[in-house]
């Protein structure tokens, strides 16, 4: 409880008084993967770690993973409410949430995922840019060369978070 303490922040709302709740984001995340088997011709994603989610065209100076020919097919299809990131640039802040994008596609290679009705969105994406976040994604990236943080990896990271509506005030 006293490193639990110490994340919580000192001025609160005044009408929440119940003690925050420190868990794995395991436990409140599911991993999203479903692959654009069908070949539908949706608008190609990457992310930054500015804008989060960003046409590819946009990235990449006007050229697409369609434009390229590349096999879209093994893309990732995004729905609302989806975090998405590339595991070899969270270090970076290389994550993003699509929010109200719909039918859009991502490489095969972002690790994606959906919260529970345990956890606020737009709570989570501030956790995600803080401090805490960064050096625990640090503690659980693994490889040689290239650091990665897989979806089991992530789902170790613990947050701290409050009851949901003190998270959406």
């Amino acid at each position: 409880m006293d490193k639990l303490k110490n994340k919580i922040p000192l001025v609160r709302f005044p009408e929440f008084k119940a003690d925050w709740i420190n868990e794995q984001l395991g436990k409140h995340i599911k991993k999203t993967d479903k692959k654009n088997k069908e070949n539908l011709n949706l608008p190609v994603y990457s992310i930054n770690n500015k804008e989060g989610f960003l046409p590819q065209s946009e990235q990449f100076d006007g050229v697409n993973s369609n434009d390229r020919g590349f096999d879209i097919s093994i893309y990732k299809i995004i729905q609302p409410n989806t975090f998405a990131y590339n595991p070899a640039r969270i270090n970076v802040g290389s994550i993003g949430y699509s929010d109200n994008l719909s039918n859009i596609l991502i490489s095969s290679l972002y690790v994606c995922f959906q919260t529970d009705d345990i956890i606020d969105d737009s709570f989570l994406l501030a956790f995600l840019e803080t401090n805490s976040f960064k050096t625990s994604v640090l503690r659980f990236q693994e490889g040689g060369v290239r650091q990665y943080l897989f979806f089991d990896n992530i789902s170790k990271i613990k947050l701290p978070f409050p009851t949901l509506p003190e998270q959406k005030k």
